[in-house]
């Protein structure tokens, strides 16, 4: 490490040691508070799946593609329940992802 990205990095440790630290405000967002109780999710994926052209603009897949995708994956992106929260599903963390990863999704395949 060369003395000059030394001197930036005590530098930026000295700032940080300045700021005073964020108070966290909730333990879960208001949003994901109700998530499992309304089960927004499961009522948008089971609507959904029934209008395979809106799941193919919304997941760029067909309903069968993405099951098989999906079980592909599944082992890798399922989660455990523990005593502080439940585990988000494997449809939900995927679907999530395709959301995420193509932003330019037309809002018509929202609108079923």
């Amino acid at each position: 490490m060369c003395s000059c990205s030394k001197s930036k990095l005590l530098a930026m440790l000295e700032i940080a040691n300045t700021l005073e630290p964020t108070e966290r405000r909730y333990w879960v967002h208001s949003f994901n508070e109700k998530r499992e109780e309304e089960e927004k999710f499961l009522q948008f994926y089971t609507s959904i799946r029934q209008y395979p052209k809106n799941f193919f603009e919304y997941c760029r897949m067909n309903v069968n593609s993405f099951d098989e995708f999906l079980e592909l994956i599944r082992a890798s992106i399922t989660k455990k329940n523990t005593f502080m929260r439940n585990e988000i599903y494997a449809e939900e963390r995927l679907t999530i992802q395709f959301c995420n990863t193509c932003p330019a999704i037309p809002r018509q395949a929202l609108s079923l």
